[in-house]
């Protein structure tokens, strides 16, 4: 697989976990220093072990200025409340997912198409909770890969043995916006890393809502170095005191300064998905969901004095599913 390939992947994977329950749309953070660390981001706690594991870490901050706005259509009926996410120190879940990617490109002349599926098996840890929201640990076993294709088996195979064994960190607020990460960087193979599954399962309006509720969450993502502006449309379809089901559509539009930026090497492009879930909001995760995402990208690229064609269309699917451990 290409370069561009991987990379609309992983941009395309932002698009797909938004729709089954992660906080995927906060964007591109920056390393802070351990020192920084130590002193900003460890949150309480008693438990002089998992502290120490926690000043240990070098974390990266989402950026305050590319996150979210969530905007509330419909506040649905009576009675409302303003929900968050709620999490208790010490609690562990198992969670599965598999993700069928299928792409068809074409270069020129040249085509291929390719179809995978990964199924990952996550081990997702409450570390620690204050008043900023919730420390998660998600410890990986080594991904189980359906691909057809020898080649690309047996580089994706060499790239996802590294993730056995990972471990990754954290830092949600209630809403549900993604603070800080650790642990990501550098690995091999993690552009194809579901990196927020130890988030939240979405971000919540801070407004009262009730069922039938409708809200909006407008952001901006990468997609192939491409500015994108994304808009979530989440519709509450049934709300308990501990648990939302909702089903969400995801519209990906080209940035308007960045279409006037790249001007005609952009011939199409057009981006749909949605899904379904059920956020339990004292795990502070999804008990189930499912989500598909559709992608069609094509650029009129310059080689020499001729221009190249260059045609990117990918289809995924996506389900999810958490299960208590204690």
């Amino acid at each position: 697989m290409t370069g561009p390939t991987r990379r609309t992947v992983g941009a395309i994977l932002a698009l797909l976990l938004t729709g089954c329950g992660g906080a995927s749309e906060t964007t591109a953070p920056t390393t802070s220093s351990p020192e920084a660390t130590t002193t900003s981001r460890a949150p309480t706690t008693s438990n002089d072990a998992v502290a120490a594991e926690l000043d240990g870490l070098v974390w990266a901050d989402s950026d305050p200025s590319a996150a979210p706005v969530v905007v509330v259509v419909d506040p649905g009926a009576e009675p409302r409340a303003v929900r968050t996410w709620e999490w208790t120190a010490g609690t562990s879940y198992s969670m599965t997912m598999a993700m069928t990617t299928t792409i068809d490109q074409t270069v020129g002349d040249m085509s291929q198409v390719l179809e995978m599926t990964v199924e990952y098996d996550v081990i997702v840890e409450v570390l620690t909770v204050d008043e900023r929201g919730a420390v998660v640990r998600s410890t990986y076993a080594e991904p189980n890969l359906l691909v057809d294709e020898p080649a690309l088996k047996q580089q994706l195979e060499a790239e996802f043995a590294a993730v056995d064994g990972l471990v990754t960190y954290q830092l949600s607020a209630p809403s549900g916006a993604v603070l800080a990460t650790a642990g990501l960087d550098d690995v091999p193979g993690s552009e194809f890393l579901p990196s927020d599954v130890g988030a939240v399962a979405a971000l919540l309006p801070d407004a009262p809502i009730g069922s039938g509720a409708i809200w909006e969450s407008r952001s901006t993502i990468d997609s192939m170095g491409i500015a994108v502006a994304q808009t979530t449309i989440v519709t509450v379809t049934d709300m308990t005191d501990d648990a939302i089901s909702v089903e969400m559509e995801i519209v990906q539009e080209i940035d308007e300064a960045m279409s006037s930026l790249l001007g005609s090497q952009v011939v199409t492009f057009d981006s749909t998905g949605g899904g379904e879930a059920v956020w339990m909001l004292g795990r502070g995760f999804p008990a189930s969901a499912s989500s598909w995402a559709s992608q069609e990208f094509e650029l009129s690229v310059p080689v020499g004095e001729e221009t190249q064609r260059v045609l990117q269309r990918l289809g995924l699917s996506l389900i999810m599913s958490t299960e208590p451990l204690n």
